[in-house]
């Protein structure tokens, strides 16, 4: 499979009449994994224990602004590789756009929970972080069922 992060929603009721289709759609748990980006919210925690872990700065910035830079870059790391990953060049599939801000948002929604530069900004709750992660990840496999596929109907 190119498109590792690709979500496959169900051919409709004419489609699965006019093809047999050789591709199965994805199951919720399959969803959930493609949708949550873990190895960006892993990488974020790791330099976050670096950027924290010691007094000396990281780069001469204040651990706040590397925070902060490091989460911008995680968001566009992201990003980039939920792009990459839902194209299928070789089928000529483009991004999938919905399952790229789901994930950005995903990351997001993770990166809230933990404070970090929230806090900063006076704009983090931790209870409200610890219900949107909650929500979120187990809501949003149930709306995102990925794109449809243009199939001809002969």
């Amino acid at each position: 499979m190119f498109a590792p992060f690709r979500i496959q929603r169900p051919l409709s009721k004419a489609q699965r009449a006019a093809l047999p289709s050789t591709r199965s759609p994805d199951s919720y748990a399959e969803r959930l994994l493609k949708l949550v980006p873990a190895e960006a919210i892993a990488l974020y925690l790791a330099g976050r224990g670096v950027i924290t872990g010691s007094p000396d700065p990281v780069a001469g910035l204040d651990p706040q602004s590397a925070l902060l830079g490091w989460g911008i870059l995680g968001l566009v790391i992201v990003v980039a590789l939920r792009w990459w990953g839902t194209a299928d060049r070789k089928l000529g599939e483009s991004p999938q756009i919905g399952a790229v801000i789901v994930s950005a948002i995903s990351y997001l929604v993770w990166i809230y929970s933990l404070g970090d530069s929230f806090k900063d900004y006076g704009v983090h709750d931790p209870k409200l972080g610890g219900l949107l992660v909650i929500v979120w990840t187990f809501v949003v496999p149930f709306i995102y069922r990925g794109s449809r596929d243009d199939v001809s109907v002969i």
